[in-house]
């Protein structure tokens, strides 16, 4: 675990429990499951329990419904590389989910044919993508068969009650395969309390903050503390996947963390984030980053 590196704060990312979920069951709200299409109406995302779509933390699968068009596969949940579809063979295809929200890939109809996830730009207003907070999807798609799909239609909507974080069974403290896949390429041998990088911070720490286990520059890290009359600035390298919350003691001969009362932050856009403290807030601080908690 690293502490103490450039100010007096600790990077720090804590473990988190998790639970677990059947790999066959939707996560889609049942209240909260259509999808409009300009073609063919009404599709259901969670025509039952066991067929309906399941979005994930890297990648999602099961099925759409559609009376005129029959089913419509997002993906088998079995990606060839373990975390993300490559989406350049019938056998290798799907909607994936890059862990900011932004949707990508393709569906598959027997009757309807390929229904496009892709955008140019995955933050266009109108690119697919899921809410990491609430689970409400939004955006459009496209197929030739189907026309527009729009994920955010305005008398039913869809959401998703969580985001499946996937199998775990290369390991037992709740880090999913597909991340171990992602930056080990294999799952033997995989360590969570190993430092694969050696820059102090554990596999699992590196996972919580979303940072890369193979550089030892990239770790969750306070980059900049300013004081001005408007309060405690304090900048620290941030994910898009990620939240954060500030912690806080008054002496480093505390033995207890505080929070500050400042809540959990979603990231900035980019790299960083900033947050100004009340004026007058003095003290020790430290950044702890949580996985979005619709991950389960």
């Amino acid at each position: 675990m690293r502490i103490l590196k450039t100010w007096i704060v600790v990077g720090f990312a804590g473990v988190f429990a998790v639970s677990s979920f059947a790999a066959t069951n939707s996560t889609i709200n049942s209240t909260q499951k259509w999808t409009w299409s300009s073609s063919v109406g009404w599709l259901n995302c969670k025509s039952d329990s066991t067929s309906g779509v399941v979005v994930g933390q890297y990648f999602c699968s099961g099925f759409m419904y559609n009376s005129s068009v029959g089913w419509i596969c997002l993906g088998d949940g079995s990606p060839s590389n373990g975390f993300q579809y490559a989406t350049n063979s019938a056998t290798d295809y799907g909607v994936n989910h890059d862990g900011q929200g932004h949707l990508s890939g393709y569906a598959w109809s027997p009757s309807a044919g390929w229904i496009s996830f892709c955008w140019t730009n995955a933050t266009d207003p109108q690119a697919p993508k899921v809410d990491l907070q609430t689970g409400h999807l939004s955006g459009y798609v496209w197929g030739t068969g189907v026309g527009w799909i729009s994920l955010s239609n305005s008398t039913w909507g869809l959401k998703t009650d969580i985001l499946y974080q996937g199998e775990t069974t290369s390991n037992t403290n709740g880090i999913p395969d597909a991340w171990v896949w992602e930056n080990f390429t294999t799952t033997n041998g995989f360590l969570a309390y190993d430092d694969a990088d050696t820059d102090g911070v554990y596999n699992v720490d590196e996972y919580i903050a979303d940072t890369d286990p193979r550089n030892s520059n990239d770790y969750l890290s306070i980059s900049g503390v300013e004081v001005s009359t408007n309060g405690l600035q304090l900048t620290w390298s941030s994910k898009e996947s990620r939240f954060y919350s500030i912690d806080m003691k008054t002496s480093l001969f505390d033995t207890v963390w505080i929070d500050s009362g400042l809540g959990t932050n979603a990231p900035d856009v980019g790299s960083n984030t900033v947050v100004l403290l009340p004026v007058n807030t003095q003290g020790y601080f430290r950044i702890k980053a949580a996985i979005p908690p619709l991950v389960q």
